[in-house]
């Protein structure tokens, strides 16, 4: 699946995803993404997408644990980066 159409089908990109669409290390946008300085907000979400609304503040389970959550962002974010950047 190419950029246009990975941005066409989704409404959040991983980290890796938005890496390989701007041409960047995914290495580097995980580092910029921990030290706040990625220019956009990074949504915190679940692993299972369809949970992940219900899941986004990581409750812990009932034996304690935080939930795993993957980070994303949005691709009308993504949108206006790229338009910026043309």
């Amino acid at each position: 699946m190419n950029a246009e159409q990975l941005l066409q089908s989704r409404v959040l990109v991983t980290l890796s995803e938005f890496a390989q669409i701007t041409g960047q290390s995914v290495e580097g946008v995980r580092n910029r993404a921990d030290d706040g300085t990625l220019g956009m907000p990074v949504v915190h979400a679940a692993l299972d997408l369809d949970t992940a609304q219900a899941n986004l503040d990581a409750e812990p389970d009932a034996d304690g644990k935080r939930k795993r959550r993957r980070r994303y962002i949005r691709v009308s974010d993504v949108r206006r980066m790229l338009e910026v950047a043309a």
